[in-house]
């Protein structure tokens, strides 16, 4: 939240706030992905 009160010059327009949103959701699902396939690894090894 801190970045939204640093100033205006950080006020960005609705474009930039979709990119981010999307490159958020992407990290998020990409995350969800790695800890899912490295749970499948360890229990194949095992």
């Amino acid at each position: 939240t801190r970045l939204f009160l640093v100033g205006p010059r950080l006020n960005w327009n609705s474009c930039n706030r979709m990119i981010v949103a999307r490159i958020i959701v992407l990290v998020e699902t990409l995350r969800r992905f790695i800890s899912i396939a490295s749970v499948l690894i360890t229990i194949g090894t095992i």
